[in-house]
């Protein structure tokens, strides 16, 4: 049983239709016995899975019990079993954010701010206890009522917390500190300071991020959601195009899209995509921005959002069944004898190894030190794999953190930023010796 959980019964809860599926659990509609109209949402986290982590689950579950806001998706109650951990949560209803937007008959300026007002509400508590969220997406925001007759139809909270921090988990200052230079989250909405210390590796030295990189986050929704498009983009599918375009804020107010568009609310964007972590406001900040004055007036002006909104929704959908494809083909990279093996990289496997992730960029012969650290920083922990006490296979994660901290010297010896054919394979001989090292070390 994990530390802390309070035990119960399942049998107290009717189970329906699932609700949707993640990586490492399912989540379905639940319906209290007991009480009938109490329906809640239950996520539940198989022991059985190979990535089922106890500890990296009780983090969550303390997080969200502090998390007891309004606008935060409360938990209820947790019920383990032998076969999984329940996390009974509060149901929101109503679908996603843009799901909301794109089926609501018309959309306003005004109805944006109520929105993206709620998200701060609820950013502006989490980082009052100091819980940084860490993966604020669009489908992170979810609406609390399904029906329009619903008074909690236009309520919004915030969901998942899996990738959250909270400084009162950390054992000390410096583990508070580590967490807070961790590559997390989803691309688009990165602030450009995460992508800045992952770039630089062990020369970040003791540079780290903070609570405002939600700020950057939500930010790139309230732009999303006044147009319909993101701000930061490549037409050509060009990661590391765009990750430079965050890095440096590029983005505009398109005419005629943004026209009818209050200046107030543009000011406020461009407040949250500052670069310069000092002159971002704080959520709290945020929270007393003109924008939200109660005598604010808005044009009535129905946002021509829709079609846009419904086309990045396709393409994000679309995105994400072509990383499961990805993830098919890295899973073939995993059955590499490299990565069976890491003390046995040879040249071939490593030339293999190469041109498969050259085929998932832009296929130009060279790799971006990006796509080596977004392509394979989840799936080369295939290499990392020891034998625990019950002879399970866990993730040896000593090995992989030393790897990713020593990926920039290794793989980029000329530090032009591009990583050669004779680069790659060098970096991961090298990486033999130093994986010998470290074991004869311990």
């Amino acid at each position: 049983a994990g530390q802390g959980i309070a035990q119960s019964e399942m049998e107290k809860y009717e189970l329906g239709a699932p609700l949707g599926e993640g990586a490492f659990a399912v989540c379905r509609l639940g319906k209290s016995k007991a009480t009938p109209d109490l329906k809640v949402a239950v996520k539940t986290v198989l022991r059985s899975h190979p990535h089922f982590d106890m500890k990296a689950l009780n983090h969550e579950i303390t997080i969200m019990r502090a998390a007891n806001h309004p606008k935060c998706i409360g938990l209820i109650e947790v019920i383990e079993d032998k076969q999984a951990v329940h996390l009974v949560e509060e149901l929101a209803s109503g679908g996603e954010l843009f799901d909301r937007i794109v089926a609501l008959g018309r959309f306003t300026e005004k109805d944006a701010v109520f929105l993206v007002h709620q998200v701060f509400d609820g950013i502006a508590y989490l980082h009052s206890i100091d819980i940084v969220h860490r993966d604020l997406k669009p489908e992170n925001l979810l609406m609390v009522g399904r029906d329009e007759s619903d008074p909690s139809y236009m309520q919004i909270k915030i969901a998942d917390f899996g990738l959250s921090a909270m400084k009162a988990n950390a054992k000390s200052d410096e583990e508070w500190s580590k967490e807070m230079r961790e590559f997390c989250g989803t691309q688009d909405y990165l602030a450009p300071e995460v992508f800045k210390i992952a770039a630089l590796g062990k020369k970040a030295g003791n540079l780290q991020y903070d609570a405002k990189v939600d700020v950057w986050s939500v930010g790139v929704i309230y732009y999303i959601m006044l147009c319909g498009y993101p701000p930061f983009y490549s037409e050509d599918n060009d990661m590391l195009k765009m990750i430079q375009q965050i890095m440096h804020a590029k983005f505009k107010f398109h005419s005629p899209k943004w026209d009818s568009v209050s200046s107030d609310s543009k000011d406020f964007i461009m407040k949250c995509l500052t670069v310069d972590t000092s002159k971002r406001p704080s959520a709290a900040e945020c929270m007393k921005d003109p924008l939200f004055a109660n005598n604010h007036v808005f044009s009535e002006q129905a946002l021509d959002v829709k079609d846009d909104l419904r086309e990045f929704l396709s393409k994000r959908r679309k995105k994400v069944l072509g990383a499961v494809k990805a993830i098919a083909r890295m899973e073939t990279i995993a059955n590499f004898k490299f990565f069976r093996d890491p003390k046995d990289p040879t040249q071939r496997e490593a030339e293999r190894l190469f041109r498969t992730i050259d085929s998932l960029g832009n296929s130009n012969g060279f790799l971006e030190l990006y796509e080596v650290i977004l392509y394979i920083q989840e799936y080369m922990q295939h290499m990392f794999y020891k034998k625990n006490s019950m002879g399970d296979n866990v993730v040896d994660e000593k090995k992989l953190k030393d790897f990713a901290s020593n990926l920039r010297n290794l793989v980029d010896t000329n530090k032009d930023g591009a990583i050669s054919l004779e680069e790659f394979v060098q970096g991961f001989v090298t990486w033999k010796h130093f994986i010998e090292e470290q074991e004869k070390a311990s």
